[in-house]
């Protein structure tokens, strides 16, 4: 049995600062961390973290890792619901805690708008009307620059040398579904970046910005397949996948299925199940290809020579992965992925714009054009891309997908209370409600954490590690795991 998919989300936010403002963004990222009115939080403790280690254990890549992810970070916050808050390349970047299946995911990563918007409120309060911040929960600036949101995937630590090691890497059988998957959970764009033939509208946010297929980097030259080898846990049992290629989504179907599909697959690989055999010929090609069409109807060439629309690949890893729950042992979430994957399938196929109310991309070329053609803009006009960029706004009052979602034009996955309980709550079924329940219930004793560990302080001695090795247990199996620090 495939172990229990744990996954988390890393989003970095946008940051604008009005003319005027008097101060960098990253001193304004800063500023929103001392503002953040969370209570419930203590320092990161960062000692552990090794973010150039490469699972392919190349020595150069593992360098220009390291050396890229030094500059610009601050550590931040471990939270009480179990996330992490810190300043990343001078983005404030909000990471969920982990979470067991993709419903408890899609909370926690809406729990994260709402403490940033929080720590935004705060901030402003000490500013001049005319010198406000603003957040966007985007992927570009317009200008050239693409700012991330990461996937992570707790899998077997045999497993995980599977995916990138052997004659045959496991991982390739997955680029085909990470290349087409964005007519799912793709955010949206008007017009292109980083050089680009530039398009009317596109669907991913971040397809024009991917330079290599596999690669360590996070920054620039962006891998289709990112080999970032931090477990943040037991590596005799765990890694953790580090997916970079998808967009950051407002729309709460986008994040369900973005997650669940791949949180299946992966599950089925683990359990010796086989995909389907859909090779790219060029996968850097076909991204921007699939993304620059929003009628879903471009073909990209396989390496047998057939050629496949990106809906008609996901429509054979959605067929693969109903055949693998209908033998059973899929998790229990595993059904209502699989319908509502199809179901989305099926009507992209069909006609993209009968999801204007369900998927971030489709929702946004709605409005987008509608407004278009009521003003009778060309696509290249600056008022759509402001349009665009207003559509991410966190701002509740001034976000564009907000008022849609008040309104009751967009499809929700789990409702509003849910996720106010989420900006203080852990989810229960894994080890970040372990750490949420040893920071509250300490006294104050907790001086710093991470994901796999906590210091403790001691009376009358030196602070314990309180070590938190796996991911997937929650309350109470690894509370008591504990070992002073060495």
């Amino acid at each position: 049995m495939a172990v229990s998919p744990v996954c988390g989300l890393e989003t970095e936010y946008g940051l604008i600062v009005d003319a005027g403002a008097g101060c960098s963004q990253e001193a304004t990222a800063l500023a929103l961390l001392r503002h953040c009115p969370v209570a419930a939080r203590v320092p990161w403790d960062s000692g552990a973290e090794a973010p150039g280690r490469d699972a392919r254990d190349d020595p150069h890549a593992m360098a220009a890792g390291a050396e890229a992810a030094a500059p610009g970070c601050d550590a931040g916050y471990l939270l009480g619901n179990g996330a992490r808050l810190y300043v990343d390349c001078g983005h404030p970047e909000y990471s969920t805690p982990e979470c067991a299946e993709p419903v408890a995911l899609v909370r926690a990563d809406r729990a994260g708008e709402l403490v940033l918007e929080r720590c935004r409120r705060e901030l402003n309060r000490f500013l001049p009307v005319d010198q406000v911040v603003r957040l966007i929960k985007n992927n570009v600036d317009y200008q050239g620059h693409s700012y991330a949101c990461h996937e992570n995937y707790l899998v077997d630590a045999g497993f995980y040398r599977g995916l990138f090691g052997g004659p045959a890497p496991l991982l390739s059988q997955l680029v085909p579904f990470l290349v087409s998957r964005i007519v799912v959970c793709g955010a949206g764009k008007v017009g292109s970046d980083n050089g680009r033939t530039a398009p009317t509208f596109q669907i991913s946010q971040r397809a024009d910005f991917f330079e290599e297929l596999l690669g360590l980097q996070t920054t620039s030259r962006r891998p289709i397949v990112n080999t970032r080898d931090e477990p943040h846990c037991d590596p005799a049992r765990f890694r953790r996948l580090h997916v970079i290629i998808g967009d950051s989504n407002m729309a709460q179907v986008s994040t369900y299925l973005k997650v669940g599909t791949l949180q299946l697959l992966l599950a089925m690989l683990e359990e010796g199940a086989s995909l389907p055999d859909l090779t790219l010929a060029d996968p850097l090609a076909a991204l921007p290809a699939i993304s620059h069409d929003p009628t879903c109807r471009q073909r990209v060439e396989l390496s047998d020579g057939r050629r496949l629309s990106a809906v008609e690949i996901q429509l054979a890893f959605a067929d693969a992965a109903q055949r693998f729950a209908g033998r059973g042992g899929a998790p229990s979430w595993a059904g209502e992925v699989i319908e509502r994957w199809g179901t989305v399938l099926h009507k992209l196929a069909d006609e993209p714009r009968q999801l204007a109310s369900t998927l971030d991309w489709v929702i946004k070329l709605d409005l987008v054009d509608r407004w278009r053609q009521r003003k009778r803009l060309a696509w290249s006009a600056a008022e759509l891309r402001e349009i665009d960029i207003r559509y991410h706004d966190i701002d509740r009052e001034a976000g564009i997908f907000y008022h849609l979602e008040s309104a009751g034009a967009v499809d929700r996955i789990t409702a509003e209370d849910a996720i106010l309980r989420a900006v203080e709550d852990p989810p229960s079924a894994t080890r970040a409600a372990v750490r949420s329940g040893l920071l509250r219930g300490a006294g104050g004793r907790v001086i710093a954490g991470s994901w796999g560990a906590l210091l403790r302080r001691e009376d009358g001695g030196p602070p314990r590690r309180l070590e938190l090795a796996d991911p997937t247990l929650g309350p109470p199996a690894t509370a008591g795991t504990a070992e002073p620090r060495r």
